[in-house]
């Protein structure tokens, strides 16, 4: 009776951790597939558009929602609530320049364009907490197959990029515009910063395993490097600098073994010497070199002089004092010709006080509880590493461009806040 009761129990045993490892199996695919597919932006609805209910209803369902998730929710839908009340306070819908049938057609045409304005703010905001649910519910699984999903994207589509763009392959229209890489993206200006994560990934793949593996990961930095420096987005240049010093400086201080900090130093010293080289053997390409020095320039034309850019900010700035109620979505660019190209002014703007506020307590508590973390050692650190140097630069980078429906902030914030919630719930260091 005892060997069969023994029996029975084991074969409980068996068919639960048949049943557990389908489901991380099934975990792991689903992460790799939406991950590698975050990139492919040229058209709209891309793939991973179409993936996002599969992804939200498998979180709601399945897995494990962390208390701590109220914090950034309420922000975040504070923040989207803001830009509805603004969208209704404002009267950007009634355009008087044109006759009444055009203007019936102008009003017709504006709803469409801020409905579908919101409709994609709050579809990001969900892809936030998508990330963080399933980094939170499964993270020693699931961050290692997200970050090799997004770098081996990264990777294939930055080559066959490069490729196309020195015309070896015949899709040059396909990927680059006005001269400038921009591989599966519509804009340079997101491409760049869209690559710095696998960067950091890569870095520390370098940083922690032998030099005899490494190799594939030196080549990825590589084609990385060359296809932001391909993409001449100075704000994305400046983002892989400051990506590869602070995270670097960051991995040697977590970790006070010799061989480690000798391992960093060295890789940062030959890393440092092959990216020269890859960047004196671009400019010596005559279109490469004119591009480089029309785009090296801290300010351009359009910075400057009046209702230039930083004009702008400081105009938007004072109109947006005069309004709590905010202005509405796409109303800047009808004023000023151009969008706000700073996500703090397009908060206030866009989504009124109630809505800038919200988003400024939202990145200011990421970057409270993340910096918290940084002074805590535990087994995935290197993960939380990655992605606080990797939002660090957006956080500043967005002074000056508008960064509130880039997909991959959103992967990097969720994949932040997982950890915050790991570390409210005392699951960090649990393997």
């Amino acid at each position: 009776m005892n060997n069969q009761s023994t029996t029975f129990n084991s074969n409980i045993v068996d068919a639960s951790f048949a049943n557990r490892s389908k489901k991380i199996l099934f975990e792991k695919c689903i992460v790799f597939l939406y991950v590698f597919m975050m990139g492919f932006v040229l058209f709209d609805p891309a793939v991973y558009e179409y993936m996002f209910p599969i992804m939200f209803l498998y979180c709601i369902f399945f897995m494990k929602i962390p208390s701590t998730t109220t914090i950034p929710f309420m922000f975040l839908y504070l923040f989207f609530i803001g830009g509805i009340i603004s969208f209704i306070n404002s009267d950007q819908l009634y355009i008087y320049d044109y006759s009444v049938t055009q203007r019936n057609q102008v009003i017709s045409n504006g709803f469409q364009s801020v409905f579908l304005h919101l409709s994609k703010t709050i579809y990001v905001i969900h892809t936030f907490f998508i990330f963080m649910i399933l980094f939170y519910s499964n993270a020693h699984k699931l961050m290692p197959i997200a970050s090799k999903a997004y770098l081996i994207y990264a990777v294939l589509v930055t080559l066959v990029s490069i490729l196309g763009f020195f015309h070896l392959l015949p899709i040059y229209e396909y990927v680059v515009i006005f001269g400038r890489l921009m591989a599966t993206f519509k804009d340079p200006n997101v491409y760049v910063p869209y690559m710095v994560f696998p960067l950091a990934y890569c870095l520390h793949k370098l940083f922690s395993n032998n030099f005899s593996t490494s190799f594939m990961y030196i080549l990825s930095i590589l084609v990385l490097c060359a296809g932001a420096f391909l993409g001449f987005s100075r704000a994305g240049w400046g983002q892989f600098v400051f990506v590869i010093l602070f995270f670097t400086i960051l991995y040697y201080f977590s970790y006070k073994q010799f061989l480690i900090r000798r391992r960093v130093l060295l890789c940062a010293i030959l890393g440092s010497t092959l990216l020269v080289a890859l960047i004196i053997f671009l400019i010596s390409i005559d279109s490469i070199g004119d591009m480089f020095a029309d785009r090296a320039q801290v300010t351009k034309n359009y910075d400057q002089g009046k209702y230039g850019r930083l004009e702008r900010h400081w105009d938007g700035f004072l109109l947006v004092m005069q309004e709590p109620l905010g202005y509405g979505s796409l109303t800047f660019r009808k004023l000023y010709g151009e969008d706000t190209h700073n996500i703090y002014l397009y908060a206030f703007w866009s989504h009124g006080w109630l809505g800038g506020i919200a988003y400024l307590l939202f990145i200011g508590s990421t970057l409270f509880y993340s910096t918290k973390l940084l002074f805590k050692n535990f087994e995935l650190k290197p993960y939380f590493l990655m992605a606080f140097s990797c939002f660090l630069p957006h956080v500043i980078e967005g002074w000056i461009i508008d960064t509130h429906h880039w997909r991959h902030v959103y992967f990097i914030m969720g994949m932040l806040w997982a950890f915050i919630a790991l570390d409210k719930s005392n699951k960090l260091y649990v393997k």
